[in-house]
């Protein structure tokens, strides 16, 4: 019961979330931007576009994700899921280039569930940038 009525105020949360999407803007010319976060149910729903401006040095982008769990009454998370990297290579131009990667995850309401996102930004082996973002806990 108490997921419950932890999971309205979630979804009253989740609706806020989708009016305006949020970005974390860098002064280094990297960002992201977090298009869509909410849970239907206990499934969470995930969607960051990593992004590097033409200013920097940047020819790779990166999104790394992942699903955890806690149980009811645990405040330990721990990670049950990855999904393959997903990258994007392309040449310096001075054009601004983006990742977007979308996850969703069934959960269950005997437990919480999130989505972890790594987005991180290189120049071949050099990383230049590196955010981890996390979804609603559903």
């Amino acid at each position: 019961m108490r997921k419950n009525l932890s999971m309205l105020g979630t979804l009253a949360l989740a609706g806020a979330f989708l009016a305006l999407p949020t970005t974390a803007a860098a002064a280094t010319g990297y960002e992201y931007t977090i298009k869509y976060n909410y849970c239907s149910g206990a499934d969470p729903h995930f969607k960051v576009k990593n992004i590097a401006y033409g200013s920097t040095d940047a020819n790779k982008l990166t999104n790394e994700t992942w699903v955890e769990r806690r149980p009811a009454g645990s405040s330990t998370w721990s990670r049950i899921y990855t999904w393959p990297i997903a990258k994007y290579k392309f040449a310096i131009n001075g054009d601004k280039h983006w990742l977007t990667s979308w996850r969703t995850w069934e959960g269950d309401q005997s437990n919480w569930y999130r989505i972890g996102f790594r987005v991180r930004a290189w120049h071949n082996s050099t990383l230049f940038s590196s955010e981890v973002v996390y979804s609603v806990k559903c």
